[in-house]
């Protein structure tokens, strides 16, 4: 459900951090990898591409709020996926979960 545009920004963000030096590379690629995972999830769960208009579609892609994640590589600046007309949390994090 995901555009080239998507993939190749996605892409390039793992690439960067692939070519970045220490333990600040990997902790962007991780960041990258779960707000894309995240984002995927919503769209599966809203049976829609962001945009797309179908009959399918249970609700409404509805922004994202920021989220500090502690983990072992440091603190982690997640975007969560925020829906309307439909509940969603993904499932990589628990509801309230700090680290």
């Amino acid at each position: 459900m995901t555009t080239d545009h998507q993939d190749n920004n996605l892409l390039a963000t793992v690439i960067e951090a692939f070519n970045s030096v220490g333990s600040d590379g990997m902790k962007t690629l991780l960041e990258a990898v779960l707000n894309a995972a995240m984002k995927l999830e919503r769209e599966n769960t809203l049976q829609a591409d962001h945009y797309e208009r179908s009959d399918q579609r249970l609700g409404y892609a509805n922004g994202f709020k920021d989220k500090k994640f502690n983990s072992r590589m440091g603190k982690l600046e997640l975007k969560i996926p925020q829906t309307r007309g439909i509940p969603f949390y993904p499932g990589c994090l628990e509801k309230g979960m700090r680290s």
